[in-house]
């Protein structure tokens, strides 16, 4: 028996939805979700009215002033201050992080790209589906959910990523490993690039698709990779692969 969405909620789902950044950037990174208290997304014609912006400009979001005005704060957003160190280190030098945080992280011309495997945004991760969330997606519960990602938008991601012009993709968070290799199918991964690396008692796992490097890492914040010498180990590690 099929799952039944909503027909708004599903083509946002199979669009942008969760994506920000310059999507031919060489820099990829994907989370799990977008945290947030208000549920901004499930406002009434939001995933419509998002979806017929993507067909419109038929690219994701990126970093403009009005997403600046709209997000002040974004300057102070951990996991994002930890992912311009990344992208400096792995270029060799995160002298000017805040700078290239406050002005070209996630761009519309620059050289990151951020996705995430779920496009709703949760305070928690395990937070359960509420009437709200029930209302807007015509989903049964917080597992259906995810089920239906899986079944549905992964493939998306997979197929934007195969055909991107990205060096490397980096997938932070351990809890969702099986999902981030979920993406892929057998035979995209090459079996003989796969190796376990220790950083600083954090385990990373890389491997090659299609030529493209991709790295499963934990989370960037507390209870994963903290400290800018983790930090800059992995970037060292990443440019090893990928130049």
């Amino acid at each position: 028996m099929g799952i039944n969405v909503k027909l708004d909620f599903e083509q946002w789902t199979l669009s942008y939805s969760g994506m920000i950044g310059n999507i031919n950037a060489p820099y990829w990174f994907c989370g799990i979700e977008y945290g947030g208290k208000d549920k901004e997304s499930r406002k009434d014609n939001y995933f419509r009215d998002e979806y017929n912006k993507y067909i419109n400009q038929d690219r994701p979001d990126y970093v403009n002033e009005d997403f600046k005005n709209k997000y002040p704060d974004y300057k102070n957003w951990p996991v994002w201050r930890k992912i311009a160190k990344l992208v400096l280190f792995i270029k060799g030098d995160a002298t000017n992080s805040l700078e290239y945080h406050k002005d070209k992280l996630f761009n519309g011309k620059g050289d990151t790209f951020l996705m995430n495997l779920y496009p709703l945004d949760f305070a928690r991760h395990d937070d359960a589906f509420d009437n709200l969330d029930i209302q807007a997606t015509g989903l049964k519960n917080r597992d259906e959910y995810a089920l239906w990602c899986r079944l549905n938008r992964f493939p998306k991601l997979r197929e934007l990523f195969l055909k991107s012009k990205a060096k490397c993709l980096v997938c932070y968070s351990k809890r969702n490993k099986m999902d981030f290799l979920s993406i892929f199918q057998v035979n995209d991964i090459n079996k003989e690039s796969v190796s376990s690396i220790d950083i600083n008692d954090s385990s990373i796992t890389c491997f090659q698709v299609n030529g493209k490097w991709v790295f499963l890492i934990p989370f960037l914040g507390q209870g994963g990779l903290m400290s800018d010498d983790s930090l800059k180990k992995l970037g060292e590690l990443i440019r090893s692969k990928i130049s």
